[in-house]
């Protein structure tokens, strides 16, 4: 477990369990690497832009959904089998990058949605969107990576100890002060969530942003984001 993970063992709630391990890796299975579609990114972009921001506006979404196709781009394993994939990703240190940065993005989707079920009324300062976002992205990936090592066997002759990964976000790390800034706001993080990383369900949420894949009939959607606004104006809903 991430030393982030590990810095309050006593308040830490569901730790990951081989129940946790197997739903993620089915949900990982089910999307096959399968990257999100540009109109899935449009409306994560304004759910979080709508919910978090205080000055909602076209811009900040464009910016913010640059910053997810960013993640998604960079944070995938870069090794064409899923299979090997998992395993470099189970015996790394690191948590990032990730066998499928698609399914980390939306489990850490889904730690927003929680904090916005439980702080609606609540908003953020200028740019918070962006580092929620890429803290949250963070945690999953941490989380990921110890459920999976519950369940992904990996010969000891096999593993390695790495460097971890910088991952691409306005956070990334650089220097010992960004470092210690980006475990603060990780440990802040966690004391919103209540300190559980949990999740119910993380193969509904695969099933839920495939469906932007096909426009619905008679309908004539945006495929990018200078475009994507329109048909993202319900919240964001699994």
């Amino acid at each position: 477990m991430s030393k982030v993970l590990q810095a309050d063992n006593t308040r830490y709630k569901n730790r990951p369990n081989y129940t946790q391990a197997c739903m993620l890796l089915q949900a990982i299975e089910l999307n096959q690497r399968r990257a999100l579609h540009p109109r899935c990114l449009a409306h994560l972009a304004m759910f979080v832009v709508k919910t978090w921001e205080t000055d909602p506006c076209e811009e900040k979404c464009k910016e913010l959904y640059q910053l997810l196709h960013t993640l998604l781009a960079s944070s995938n394993i870069d090794e064409p089998s899923l299979e090997k994939s998992l395993r470099m990703f189970c015996q790394n240190s690191a948590s990032t990058p990730t066998p499928c940065a698609a399914v980390t993005l939306l489990v850490a989707i889904s730690y927003l949605e929680r904090l916005n079920q439980k702080f609606g009324s609540i908003r953020g300062t200028i740019g918070c969107g962006a580092r929620l976002i890429s803290i949250a992205f963070l945690l999953a990936a941490q989380y990921m990576h110890d459920s999976l090592q519950l369940i992904i066997h990996v010969p000891l002759r096999d593993k390695q100890i790495t460097e971890p990964v910088a991952l691409p976000s306005p956070l990334q790390p650089t220097t010992e002060e960004q470092k210690l800034r980006i475990s603060k706001l990780e440990l802040e993080f966690l004391h919103l969530m209540d300190y559980d990383l949990s999740f119910n369900d993380p193969a509904q949420l695969v099933h839920w942003a495939h469906s932007f894949d096909t426009p619905p009939p008679m309908l004539d959607y945006c495929t990018s984001a200078d475009e994507g606004d329109d048909e993202m104006d319900d919240d964001f809903d699994f």
